[in-house]
């Protein structure tokens, strides 16, 4: 590849954009889900979330534990490999996932359910190609 007159090879990982670097993606981080849950089982300061989704490389997670729990969980993950590090996260009554925001609200107090809304990132140029 050539970036401002300069080449680079890539000497890790996948290329993004091919047809298999998300099916790869998900099984690697399907595998790292794995270890953690088995260190879980070790280790009683470990604590598994309640919730955890994830979309190939974006998690979402609810715990019942406290700030210093998931400070720790991260922690952890982020010990099985170098080059996957959880490196954005926030907690709270609100945050915004991907297309998302997900909040709590009165559903939430009455039967805990969340609520969610239509998210638009800043970054989103409306590329649609129109039918």
């Amino acid at each position: 590849m050539t970036f401002d007159g300069k080449f680079f090879q890539q000497i890790f990982g996948l290329i993004m954009g091919t047809n298999v670097a998300p099916i790869l993606t998900n099984i690697y981080m399907a595998m790292l889900e794995n270890e953690l849950k088995v260190k879980c089982e070790t280790d009683s300061k470990l604590i598994w979330p309640v919730l955890f989704k994830r979309f190939i490389d974006d998690g979402f997670g609810i715990t019942k534990g406290v700030r210093k729990d998931v400070v720790y969980w991260i922690e952890k993950f982020n010990e099985l490999r170098k080059t996957v590090q959880i490196d954005k996260y926030n907690w709270g009554n609100a945050l915004e996932y991907m297309d998302l925001f997900i909040y709590k609200s009165d559903p939430f107090y009455l039967d805990g359910k969340l609520s969610i809304s239509i998210h638009q990132k800043e970054t989103n140029k409306f590329m649609y190609i129109p039918f």
